[in-house]
């Protein structure tokens, strides 16, 4: 059981022939996802040579040949399905999966830099008592990451920033538990999902479309962070060991700025109070709550202001 790989031009003409990038003597290579970013095919799929259904990334070159070999993602084995990604605007890629182990299902999170070596293990965004089907990720210009997928309940959406950072949901669409599951989605300029999902109603299988107005879904709490971006920069970047991050207010308000680790974690808190409007920095010395300098590393400055939020990825070389 084999996976290849071909590359055709827009007329259809071969341009790389069929090639092998993985053979199983177990399973086949099963749900596979791609993505197309910097300049290689990122490739992630599911598999059982370790005993379970368990997910394998690698990168290949517009050749077909390997940039990044095969290899398990960590904390996948044994359960994971149903793969999807996206690439953010600094190259880095975020697979998405679901499991059903042990009668709990979960829908999983992990970002790979350029090399596919994860920042940090795996979290779990969602999970819910019986299935989750078919994450579908939407990345939109203010690398805001959307997401549907369909659990008990029906098909429910989500949003979250680049650090894993629920912005808005779960919600459910208001689709009804009797679809299947989402089978694709795109966003429109206003930030509106547009989706079709696949069901059976009185035994009869159909495919729909829907559109959902995921920048005020039916039945969320009012609590949600609008879309938009506020500006948010740090220079130096990558820094050792201070950088300073700057940012604008339109109006007066209170600010919070916070610094997470790659697995969404709070570091440091750098402001919480109010501010006047205008142009603002704050520094940030590498250090976390409690004064302790923290390892080298890519983490998360996170903005809040004015109901609108903000993230920019920093690089602490030591």
């Amino acid at each position: 059981n084999n996976l290849f790989y071909t590359r055709v031009s827009a007329q259809g003409a071969d341009i790389v022939p069929d090639r092998m990038i993985d053979s199983s003597t177990t399973v086949r290579p099963a749900a596979e996802a791609v993505a197309v970013g910097n300049g290689v095919l990122h490739i992630a799929y599911i598999d059982w040579k370790t005993g379970g259904d368990s997910l394998y990334y690698q990168q290949i070159d517009f050749a077909g040949n390997t940039v990044v070999p095969i290899g398990v993602v960590p904390g996948s084995t044994g359960s994971a399905k149903n793969p999807r990604m996206v690439l953010d605007t600094f190259g880095d890629l975020h697979l998405f999966w679901q499991d059903d182990s042990l009668g709990t299902g979960r829908l999983h999170h992990i970002v790979l830099d350029s090399t596919g070596t994860p920042y940090a293990p795996p979290a779990i965004l969602f999970e819910t008592p019986g299935i989750i089907r078919t994450p579908i990720p939407v990345i939109d210009p203010q690398d805001e990451i959307h997401l549907v997928w369909r659990d008990g309940n029906g098909i429910l959406y989500q949003r979250i920033d680049l650090a894993g950072i629920t912005l808005d949901g779960p919600d459910t669409l208001g689709i009804s538990a009797s679809a299947a599951s989402a089978r694709s989605a795109d966003l429109d300029a206003a930030g509106n999902m547009h989706l079709t999902y696949t069901g059976i109603d009185l035994d009869v299988h159909y495919i729909r479309f829907a559109t959902a107005i995921t920048t005020g879904v039916a039945g969320h709490d009012g609590n949600a962070v609008p879309r938009g971006r506020a500006r948010l920069v740090a220079a130096p970047n990558p820094f050792n060991p201070t950088t300073t991050i700057r940012f604008d207010r339109q109006a007066a308000g209170r600010v919070t700025l916070v610094i997470h680790d790659v697995a969404g974690r709070a570091v440091r808190t750098l402001h919480d109070a109010w501010l006047p409007a205008g142009a603002h920095q704050v520094q940030w010395d590498g250090r976390d709550g409690e004064g302790r300098a923290v390892p080298s590393g890519s983490y998360f400055a996170r903005i809040l202001a004015g109901g609108r939020a903000a993230t920019s990825r920093l690089t602490l070389l030591r």
